[in-house]
């Protein structure tokens, strides 16, 4: 399980994404603990979207900024990404 802390935004989801590219390689089922997450914009909610897709996710423990985001952008959640916690 990966743990993000901080904010994941247009600055950071470049890298984030090819940690995240790694990280499918090693691991059948990609787990996100977001608990920490303190700010996602569209850029990063569009990072978890595109590995939702293509690989599948499941989001642990997000935090209520992460939640808030989620309800507001895919209020019926997506296929492929699974919110646990």
């Amino acid at each position: 399980m990966l743990r993000l802390v901080g904010e994941i935004d247009m600055s950071s989801a470049e890298t984030l994404e090819g940690i995240l590219r790694e990280e499918r390689e090693k691991d059948s089922e990609l787990r996100l603990d977001l608990s920490e997450v303190t700010f996602m914009d569209s850029t990063g909610l569009r990072v978890l979207l595109s590995l939702a897709a293509s690989h599948g996710v499941v989001i642990v423990r997000p935090s209520a900024a992460v939640r808030r985001l989620f309800e507001v952008a895919i209020p019926h959640g997506v296929p492929g990404m699974e919110i646990r916690g």
